[in-house]
């Protein structure tokens, strides 16, 4: 079973240690993801990690340093704010290694069960992540059509099981290969950012054939979350449906 705290920082290269006594029971390569607390996890094994945490993906990382450093994909660090030359405290918990910026888990235990109502929390806390314990309303999801493109348009607050639900939907759409997919989040109030983790395979699958996605999203946090994890390449990001529709047209989709 593992157990302790350490504190440790992120060197330049985004490399972070991991304890040696934790390393010897986790193996080495072991298997890294993000979980929809805003946290990563690490395991030995991809079956040990929990359903909703596994079910967004994860990477195999490898220790070839002998301080016991390895990298934490971009990706990953920018989900869990891991920022370089910053701290992350890592945590022993059972059967698994949790990874979190130094301030967001602080924050975490004096807080042990934050929600959007909570008033005040501390700089670089994200407000894209849902820590409400049972959220009473469930995300709506309405699919259509714009120009013969598959539109999804999302309302109330994005789940992690309704994060399961959408990419479900956005991988039956891309089987007939869409030139364009668009994403309305205009109407969402909250959304887990282990959404945008999961969307990076889809976004690839998009690329594999030149296609494309457009968000909408009035959000900046949102924009910006979507920009870093997605990249601009095969998505692009607008605040209203006008300026999508002429993105559209211009690209030759409509």
């Amino acid at each position: 079973m593992f157990s302790g705290i350490y504190t440790y920082n992120i060197d330049g290269k985004g490399r972070i240690v991991i304890p040696s006594r934790f390393l010897e029971r986790l193996g080495n390569p072991f298997v890294l993801a993000g979980c929809p607390g805003g946290n990563l996890i690490a395991v030995s094994r991809p079956e040990q990690l929990p359903g909703a945490t596994a079910a967004h993906g994860y990477v195999e990382c490898s220790i070839r340093d002998r301080t016991g450093r390895f990298v934490i994909p971009s990706a990953l660090r920018e989900f869990a704010e891991l920022h370089q030359t910053g701290e992350a405290t890592v945590i022993g918990k059972g059967n698994e290694v949790e990874i979190w910026n130094k301030r967001r888990w602080e924050f975490q235990t004096q807080n042990e069960r934050p929600t959007a109502a909570r008033l005040e929390a501390p700089a670089g806390y994200s407000p894209l992540l849902d820590f409400s314990p049972n959220p009473t309303t469930s995300a709506i999801i309405r699919q259509k059509a714009l120009y013969g493109q598959p539109f999804f348009e999302v309302e109330g607050m994005l789940t992690v099981s309704d994060t399961e639900r959408i990419i479900t939907r956005l991988e039956t759409a891309l089987r007939g290969k869409p030139r364009t997919v668009f994403l309305d989040l205009r109407g969402v109030e909250t959304i887990d950012a282990a959404f945008f983790i999961a969307m990076e395979p889809l976004i690839g699958q998009l690329a594999t054939y030149a296609g494309r996605m457009a968000v909408l999203t009035e959000r900046v946090d949102v924009a910006t979350l979507v920009e870093r994890l997605c990249g601009l390449k095969y998505v692009r990001v607008f605040r209203n449906l006008e300026s999508g529709l002429w993105w559209l047209v211009d690209e030759g989709h409509a």
